[in-house]
Order: C-alpha cells, then sequence, then structure tokens
C-alpha cells in the first residue's frame, strides 16, 4: 500500500473517530424521564432527588418539558427545551430556571410565550383581563401539573391566578 493511501486511510478513520465521540456525547435522551438527569446533573443532585415530569407544550418539532424535583424538605421546578427528533428521542437544548410567580406557580418565556407550570393545590382558575372583560380558564386539583400558555389576546393587561374562593393567589 502506497504511504499516501496509509496517510488518507488513518485521516478517514480519524474523522470517523471524532464523529462518533461528537454524537455520543451530544445531549439526547430517549424518554422524557431520561431528560431529567440533564437538571440533575446541572443541580448536581444526589440519586436521593426525586425528578417527575410534571408535562410537557410542544409547537412544530419542540417541545418544552417540565420537571418537579423533589429534594429532602424543598421543591424545584426546571423546565427543559428540547427537539423532538423523528425517532422521538429529546435533544436537550437548554434548562431553563423558571420565575416564581408563587412558590408553587412558575413560569418561563419560550419561543416568544409565558409558559406557567401549575402546581399549587390552591389554585383553581386563571383570569385574564381584556377590554372586553374577563376570560377565564378553570381546572381542578385532579389536573395538576397544570400547564397554562399565556398567550393574550389584544387588548389584554394582564391575568390573575384565583383559590376556590376567587381570590388572588400572591
Amino acid at each position: 500500500m502506497k504511504k499516501s493511501h496509509k496517510i488518507l486511510l488513518i485521516l478517514v478513520i480519524l474523522v470517523i473517530a471524532a464523529a462518533v465521540i461528537v454524537i455520543l456525547n451530544l445531549p439526547i435522551a430517549k424518554t422524557q424521564e431520561a431528560v431529567g438527569e440533564f437538571p440533575r446533573k446541572e443541580l448536581e443532585l444526589s440519586q436521593d432527588a426525586v425528578i417527575t415530569c410534571a408535562g410537557e407544550y410542544t409547537a412544530d418539532d419542540h417541545a418544552l418539558l417540565w420537571f418537579i424535583i423533589q429534594n429532602q424538605d424543598m421543591t424545584l421546578y426546571r423546565a427543559v427545551d428540547c427537539r423532538v427528533l423523528n425517532n422521538g428521542s429529546y435533544w436537550v437544548k437548554k434548562i431553563y430556571k423558571p420565575r416564581e410567580y408563587t412558590r408553587d406557580i412558575v413560569h418561563v418565556v419560550w419561543n416568544a410565550r409565558d409558559v406557567y407550570l401549575i402546581n399549587d393545590p390552591n389554585c383553581g382558575s386563571i383570569v385574564y383581563h381584556t377590554s372586553y372583560g374577563e376570560e377565564k380558564t378553570e381546572f381542578s386539583a385532579e389536573d395538576l401539573p397544570y400547564i397554562f400558555v399565556y398567550s393574550p389576546p389584544f387588548g389584554t393587561t394582564g391575568c390573575d391566578f384565583l383559590d376556590a374562593a376567587g381570590s388572588i393567589i400572591r
């Protein structure tokens, strides 16, 4: 075999090896539960922490997966931005630390949408105020955790989360 062919063969093998290493290190998970391991690593949590997928909101080939993390006496929330691949796997793009509306009502701005995760058993409805009056979304404790996408119609001035008595939760 000529020396130039040997060098070419070595280069091809190196390129293939590099491609395999890159592909194996991509943040891809086959299931929602496996996606939950990415926040575990980011937060450096022990295996004692319980991570539960609370649900997902999808838009086209992207998904926002919500996770509830129980670690000792505290509850944390994380939202994970993923691209859904053709085989159903998830390619993890970004992990969000959501903003708190209250302790168990959190949200992130994702793809120009305000996506809420409601996990407060006292919350029974959402009211948004428009120039035409109020619009209301009701749900029960059995619906929790509840994902709410706030895409206000024109003229909306805000939304409130209400308990069963109709009082605003703060």
